[in-house]
């Protein structure tokens, strides 16, 4: 493992670890306060602690400038991936694939589709809105969770807001969701790790799920080689360990 797969590793699972407690520490230190305030006060302070921890690890991250992770990357990721202009870019080439085909075709390239990324595929919005035209390369433009200095500003609506200001309206209106399923095919899980990432989205038009919430797909690694879905509400707030990617 390279040394910046290692300080990714570090960084993420600390991450990790930290969005993992951080509800379940809050509605404690919550629910003491009403019932045990000096308690509560120890609970404030640890919490405090950790999060001034999960802070420093970040700033840590993000000491470490995308053009020297980029110079730390294995060939067969550089061979992926351009580095321009202080940015990760990368291509994929659209399929055009129904919906009831992708299944078994990520079954068959080492991926798992979630309970709720199989209800996705399976709606009639999927194949009339979401599938790309068939061998079209698209170029798309890394947006790395950690440019945004708070889960505030990384909610679906302020990430959408700034991608419009940085590469225009073409990048955000009308994405489609297949570009997420080929954005998992395109890296493996170690490519994801190599880059510091758990996730990549792309915040395509939601798709209403069988349960009536808007969704989006989602690349993930957190549980193998993953698509699985996320409620795509603009005031949604992403995680500092992924990225959101759009044409560009």
């Amino acid at each position: 493992m390279t040394d910046s797969r290692k300080f990714g590793s570090a960084v993420l699972a600390t991450v990790s670890i930290a969005d993992e407690h951080l509800d379940v520490w809050t509605r404690t230190a919550n629910a003491m306060n009403k019932q045990q305030p000096a308690r509560a006060i120890v609970m404030a302070t640890l919490l405090e602690e950790a999060l001034g921890k999960l802070d420093a690890v970040v700033e840590q991250t993000r000491s470490k400038t995308l053009a020297e992770r980029y110079e730390a990357f294995t060939p067969e990721l550089k061979a992926k991936l351009a580095f321009e202009k202080g940015r990760l870019y990368f291509s994929v080439a659209g399929v055009g694939l129904e919906s009831s085909k992708w299944p078994e075709r990520l079954k068959s390239g080492g991926h798992e589709l979630s309970k709720w990324g199989a209800d996705i595929l399976s709606k009639h919005e999927y194949d009339s809105k979401h599938r790309l035209e068939a061998d079209k390369v698209y170029k798309l433009a890394l947006v790395l969770g950690t440019e945004f200095a708070t889960d505030a500003k990384r909610s679906t609506g302020e990430v959408k807001a700034f991608a419009r200001h940085e590469f225009g309206d073409q990048s955000v209106d009308g994405l489609k969701g297949e570009l997420t399923l080929l954005i998992r095919e395109k890296f493996t899980n170690a490519e994801l790790e190599e880059m510091g990432l758990w996730y990549i989205v792309v915040l395509h038009e939601p798709i209403i799920d069988s349960d009536g919430s808007p969704s989006v797909l989602c690349s993930s690694r957190r549980d193998g080689s993953y698509v699985g879905t996320r409620y795509a509400s603009p005031v949604i707030q992403w995680r500092a360990h992924g990225a959101f990617a759009f044409p560009a």
